[in-house]
């Protein structure tokens, strides 16, 4: 049993332009967007998602991945991380 799982999806760095456009189809796959901004460095704006789902199998994690994958890829947007931790409540 998996339980709550917390994936982060980032992909490659946005124009300021195109923060909102990202925002939006963040809201449209039901994921919180997060906007990282360093102070340095070549990567120094970090566009990602974060979003828990709750599954029982692995299956049904890996399914749930896929298809975000395809929504982003849908949208023009490269993935470039794809992060899963346990969710922290439990």
């Amino acid at each position: 049993m998996l339980n709550d799982i917390e994936i982060h999806m980032t992909i490659s760095d946005l124009k300021e332009n195109e923060i909102e456009e990202f925002e939006i189809f963040c809201k449209s796959i039901q994921a919180k967007p997060i906007v990282i901004e360093l102070s340095k460095g070549e990567f120094y704006r970090q566009p990602m998602i974060s979003k828990v789902i709750k599954c029982e199998a692995k299956a049904e994690l890996e399914s749930e991945i896929r298809r975000l994958e395809k929504s982003f890829e849908t949208r023009g947007y490269k993935l470039v991380r794809t992060k899963l931790e346990v969710a922290p409540w439990q």
